[in-house]
């Protein structure tokens, strides 16, 4: 690799990543109301970190594209402006050679970015879910649902209860069946 080329994505990759973290922090705070709501279930540091860390895979596909526009658009305009640019020209170099680094670097970022969007976030929000599922079957929860609380009430093997028989009890105490995951009782106040 050319010293041109490794000063070039040098340059490019500082910004780059600057504005990855930048972005992730700011769209994990947009995130932060369904953090919260998993966070009162009572759930442990380790699982609020790790949920947190899963939702980070569906903020990358917005901020990578935007971050690579940033981040080549400063890299020219510095080049630019120490009159790096001109220097290039002035020893040969084509305008086409000086940009095929960023080029290069582009395409393989978007081949970074479709695999994360096809491959990762798939998983990674089918791992979420499993982590609510369990804290939600592990203990009671307590969330809002259309000004309503919802409580989920585990039930052992010996119950009197069938999961096809479950009800929800309504503010107006109407008996409305309900699908819900097997060994559990949910009571709508």
């Amino acid at each position: 690799m050319p010293i041109l080329w490794r000063y070039l994505l040098r340059n490019y990759f500082q910004v780059f990543f600057l504005c990855v973290s930048a972005f992730i922090s700011v769209l994990l705070v947009l995130r932060f109301q369904e953090i919260a709501r998993f966070i009162t279930s009572e759930a442990s540091f380790a699982k609020v970190v790790l949920f947190s860390l899963y939702q980070i895979p569906y903020i990358l596909p917005i901020a990578i594209p935007i971050s690579c526009l940033i981040s080549s658009l400063l890299l020219f305009q510095k080049l630019s402006h120490y009159q790096e640019i001109t220097a290039l020209r002035t020893i040969g170099l084509s305008l086409q050679k000086i940009v095929i680094p960023i080029l290069a670097s582009g395409f393989l970022l978007v081949l970074f970015n479709a695999m994360i969007a096809f491959e990762l976030a798939p998983i990674c929000r089918s791992k979420a879910r499993m982590l609510i599922y369990e804290t939600v079957t592990s203990n009671p929860l307590f969330t809002r649902v259309d000004e309503s609380i919802v409580i989920f009430f585990p039930i052992d093997q010996f119950g009197c209860f069938n999961a096809s028989d479950t009800f929800i009890f309504s503010k107006s105490f109407l008996l409305l069946p309900l699908k819900v995951p097997p060994l559990a009782v949910i009571i709508i106040f």
